[in-house]
């Protein structure tokens, strides 16, 4: 086992281990030793301490005021095109059935004058 132990230490470059042979050991060499993290220093809530702010800058800030900007003008557009007219198309179609629906008597046109003298059943 030692002339193995020698053949790889002189192939690797590196002096045998003799004290660990003689020791009896039965690792040549000890691993690295696991290095260890210091931990935050925590504030008085026991909290991490919070990352720096980042400072103000002009361009980051008109940049999302443009991103912002955008998405208003996409959801107005959308809002004008697709949606609105959608809505109207279903209140004429509901004001139509409705009308459909009204006794052809009460379709009387009146003037404002004649209008309350008409239907008093509303005063």
């Amino acid at each position: 086992k030692i002339s193995r132990l020698s053949a790889a230490c002189k192939a690797a470059g590196m002096p045998v281990p003799i004290d660990r042979v003689l020791a009896g050991r039965r690792v040549a060499f000890d691993p690295p030793a696991p290095k260890k993290k210091e931990a935050p220093a925590l504030d008085e809530y026991g909290l991490p301490p919070l990352p720096p702010p980042t400072p103000f800058s002009w361009r980051r800030f008109l940049r999302q005021l443009a991103v912002q900007m955008s998405c208003l003008l996409v959801s107005l557009v959308i809002v004008k095109v697709w949606i609105e007219p959608r809505l109207l198309r279903q209140l004429d179609e509901r004001m139509a059935a409705e009308r459909a629906e009204l006794d052809p008597a009460s379709e009387v046109v009146y003037s404002e004058e004649e209008e309350w003298a008409a239907e008093p059943e509303l005063l």
